[in-house]
């Protein structure tokens, strides 16, 4: 028998070597450490998930930190959990090509969005298995998991808001014939939905071979508001890896994405759900979404969509019959009779059209040709006025001014960044002192630039064009009064801004104005046409066809609530994700770890996803404001959260989201207060409903 000091000590743990150093650090550190918060790790996460860093970058910052809070004295123990973590990925280093392993191990847990929807696609390289971010599944889990920021992305109105959007927008032709007359009180509980889709160059930008990453992203028309937030991404792929035919590449997905909205448009789990147990079941307690608006550019719709391709002859317009030859209904005939004015499509019109697209998308409920939305960013300042202001700056300083070409460029540019500050321009171009600005090897003078530039120039290029022009040329004023009708379309569209349709009035004027200029602009064209010393100034192309029809439409759709700059943001973001995730990843897989970093940079942004039963869940239903915003807002007083008043934060914060100063956002609510205070003495409203 063994005396009591002969007893063996007791067995060691099971498991190899590392497990046992992870367990006997997990034992050491207290519990508090492990559940520590850590804004530096959050924004690491958030950083990695939107492709600004490396998991390799994100492990490196993260360990150096951890590293200077312990030379400075701090103990192990104070150094917060979620920062641990990260700088323990990838066996705390020693093993880079892991750490986006262990990242992705890290980070799942946190999310409540659904597992990505998985289908096998042809490619090019062969068949390969996809992941999707299904509509229906996102609506429905944001519903359920995070309401607060289901009320942002989709209600943010409430119903009323929704009534009176649908109100208004019940004139727009994609609702004719019946559009939703089978749902029964649909201004309650339907919303309205758009889907964009658009190509970007992501690897060998700059090259010949260059490669193009289509993404199709899609959003709630109700919400505005920056494109992280607001927009959700669906599926990406690179253009050289798609295969065409009705078995291809993005016919199959778009068989997906109709499946998923028509399953959106009831409002019910369909048929053949991966948990099967949920089909029929309500989406989200009775609220549904329809497709409304089709976005993108002229080449996205002719290449993706199967629709008329804007330079062909015939057949050239998405949204009409006209024509690119003849006189009859030829696009360029800019006057408010022309002949294709009045047949816009309709639903009816445009599925009796025989030459119609057979794109699947076009057998979604309620979506047809009319659905689709031209986008006035593309057709305008990254269009027709690209060729307007490139040809008068080309006319400018090659032949009404008198110095050399390069010394007058100067000169305007001085001129310019002098009417950038007087007018208050806040979209500036950065330099402007080279002509190849705007004189190109071959093809009209074309303004370069990016969109919100060449918004910016409306105004100033009329106050040059007023200084240097000669009041005794007819062509002049014709040039002059072109301008003018443009400034009143950038003014209204201003004015406007925060509406979803134009006011009557309004936008009649915004219909006069657009006709107008486009009719000054073919007659400007026309002239230089026949000029043999400088042809093709001011060039038109169908593009100006296409802005208006955006003005047509501004009675029931503001042209801002469908423009692509959200989504042009979007896509540069989606670019740097799809940069970080294609190294080391084949091209065709490289979507579905895009996906995995959409969904945590979705779970790792505090202050935008709030989980149900959050107290904060309420105050972060703010589309349009920032986190630092959000969180400005529940920093409220203790007394003002104590007696329920919240009118006053809710306006300053509002007026810091517009771009005020804090002054001047601190005054406005100083006076909406006492706007509020008078109304409460008259009896106007009660204190309650503050």
């Amino acid at each position: 028998m063994m005396d009591d000091d002969d007893v063996p000590p007791p067995k060691r743990r099971k498991g190899g070597q590392k497990q046992r150093l992870q367990q006997l650090a997990r034992e050491e550190t207290p519990a508090t450490s492990s559940t520590a918060d850590s804004g530096l790790a959050q924004f690491l996460e958030e950083a990695w998930a939107w492709g600004d860093l490396t998991p390799q970058q994100v492990q490196r910052i993260a360990a150096l930190t951890k590293k200077d809070m312990l030379a400075a004295g701090l103990t192990e123990s104070d150094v917060p959990g979620r920062l641990k973590k990260l700088a323990e990925i990838g066996t705390a280093g020693a093993h880079s090509n892991n750490c986006h392993r262990d990242l992705m191990a890290y980070l799942p847990g946190k999310c409540k969005l659904p597992r990505p929807f998985q289908e096998v696609l042809p490619f090019k390289t062969g068949q390969s298995a996809q992941a999707f971010m299904l509509p229906h599944e996102v609506f429905s889990a944001l519903y359920h998991h995070y309401p607060g920021y289901w009320q942002a992305s989709f209600l943010p109105g409430g119903v009323p808001a929704l009534q009176a959007f649908w109100k208004h927008f019940d004139k727009h032709p994609c609702m004719a014939d019946g559009t939703l007359a089978d749902k029964d009180d649909f201004r309650k509980t339907c919303l309205p939905l758009a889907l964009h889709g658009d190509a970007v160059p992501t690897t060998g930008l700059g090259k010949v071979w260059a490669k193009l990453l289509q993404t199709f992203n899609w959003h709630c028309m109700l919400c505005r508001g920056g494109s992280k937030a607001t927009l959700f991404l669906v599926w990406s792929v690179f253009e050289q890896l798609l295969v065409a035919g009705d078995n291809g590449t993005l016919e199959t997905f778009f068989r997906i994405l109709k499946w998923s909205f028509t399953a959106l448009y009831h409002g019910k789990f369909p048929e053949g759900s991966v948990p099967a147990r949920k089909a029929g079941d309500w989406l989200a307690n009775g609220f549904c979404g329809v497709l409304v608006c089709l976005q993108g550019d002229l080449e996205f719709f002719a290449k993706s969509l199967s629709l008329p391709r804007w330079s062909s002859n015939e057949n050239c317009c998405p949204l009409c019959p006209a024509t690119g030859s003849g006189a009859a209904m030829n696009w360029r005939n800019f006057r408010e009779t022309a002949p294709w004015v009045g047949l816009c499509w309709r639903p009816a019109s445009w599925r009796a059209f025989p030459e119609r697209s057979k794109c699947p998308l076009f057998d979604i409920p309620a979506v047809s040709g009319a659905t689709v939305a031209v986008d006035y960013m593309h057709s305008k300042y990254l269009g027709s006025d690209m060729y307007v202001y490139g040809g008068l700056f080309y006319y400018m300083c090659f032949y009404l001014m008198t110095d050399t070409p390069q010394a007058n460029l100067l000169t305007i540019w001085s001129e310019l960044q002098e009417l950038y500050r007087l007018l208050g321009v806040k979209h500036r171009y950065a330099y402007f002192n080279r002509l190849t600005m705007f004189v190109r090897k071959s093809g009209p003078p074309k303004l370069r630039g990016r969109a919100a530039e060449v918004k910016g120039l409306a105004l100033p290029m009329l106050h040059l064009w007023e200084k240097y022009m000669n009041g005794q040329l007819q062509l002049h004023r014709m040039i002059l009064a072109m301008l003018k009708t443009n400034c009143t379309m950038e003014l209204l569209l201003d004015e406007y801004r925060d509406e979803d349709f134009f006011p009557q009035a309004a936008a009649n004027q915004f219909k006069a104005a657009a006709f107008q200029m486009a009719h000054l602009h073919g007659l400007v064209a026309d002239h230089f046409h026949e000029q043999e010393d400088c042809p093709w100034l001011c060039h038109t192309t169908a593009k100006l066809h296409m802005v208006l029809h955006s003005a047509l439409l501004a009675g029931t759709v503001n042209p801002r609530l469908v423009w692509c700059f959200a989504n042009e943001d979007f896509m540069g973001i989606t670019r740097k994700v799809a940069q970080n995730c294609v190294r080391g990843t084949k091209a065709a897989a490289a979507n579905t770890k895009m996906l995995e970093h959409w969904k945590d940079s979705e779970a790792s942004r505090e202050g935008v996803m709030v989980e149900k039963g959050s107290s904060s869940g309420e105050a972060l239903a703010l589309p349009k404001l920032k986190r630092s915003l959000a969180s400005f807002f529940l920093n409220v007083d203790e007394e003002e959260v104590k007696n329920g008043v919240f009118l006053k934060s809710t306006w300053r914060v509002a007026a810091l989201g517009r771009g005020l100063s804090p002054d001047s956002a601190k005054a406005e609510a100083r006076e909406a207060r006492a706007r509020w205070s008078e109304k409460v003495d008259k009896g106007e409203i009660q204190p309650s409903q503050e």
